[in-house]
């Protein structure tokens, strides 16, 4: 680990667990991934601060109120639990939210309730501890420097606290992995943009659901 455990990306993520996704195949896939957030404190032996309290997704344009339909009609087939509403239900669900006319109009939502968060800082420690558990030594502030390569393979690990030798390495950087391959001599068609979560100061609680709007860019 570069830096401290989850002091990346992991830090700077909106926290969202969803799946209500457009594809059938994103629809099942990421069900499962949500599921299994559903047990991971357990799992664990850690918590993990999971919170299921839906999500609220705003439709500004004629255009993205169609394709919310048709979102939550595939979340439905799937056992999803999606549905679109209209401003007053938006009104009543989330009573603080602006719904005056304007530049970027609320005309519709879609209401995901099957959607929650989980503290990403505990999500990161509680996989550390079970894989401490099962012998994995994690070594943080220990930068990747350098990949040895013999005969076509990588036989050691340059960092700057020393070189690990290695019979396998195996690359697991995530939004990195174009950069990490390059040190490996390959050229990866992937380029890396990092999206990262805005931190504002403390808040008293005044939301319960998750709003997000992909027209202002914006997840609360």
């Amino acid at each position: 680990e570069k830096g401290y455990l989850g002091g990346g990306n992991t830090a700077r993520n909106t926290a969202v667990i969803r799946s209500n996704y457009l594809t059938s195949e994103g629809v099942k896939f990421y069900a499962e991934s949500v599921k299994m957030f559903q047990g991971l404190s357990n799992e664990f032996d850690f918590n993990i601060m999971y919170s299921e309290r839906g999500q609220l997704t705003l439709a500004h344009t004629d255009a993205t109120v169609r394709s919310f339909r048709q979102r939550a009609e595939v979340n439905k087939h799937f056992g999803g639990r999606t549905e679109m509403i209209d401003r007053q239900q938006i009104r009543e669900l989330v009573p603080s939210l602006n719904l005056d006319p304007g530049h970027l109009p609320v005309l519709a939502g879609l209401w995901h309730l099957d959607g929650g968060t989980a503290r990403h800082d505990a999500v990161a420690w509680g996989y550390a501890k079970q894989a401490a558990k099962r012998g994995v030594e994690i070594h943080q502030l220990t930068e990747v420097q350098e990949l040895v390569i013999e005969n076509g393979a990588i036989t050691a690990v340059k960092t700057n606290r020393g070189t690990i030798r290695c019979g396998c390495a195996v690359q697991a950087v995530a939004g990195m992995s174009s950069q990490m391959m390059k040190k490996a001599g390959i050229r990866s068609p992937i380029q890396t943009f990092p999206l990262q979560a805005m931190v504002t100061q403390p808040f008293k609680p005044f939301l319960d659901p998750l709003v997000s709007s992909s027209a202002l860019h914006c997840y609360v």
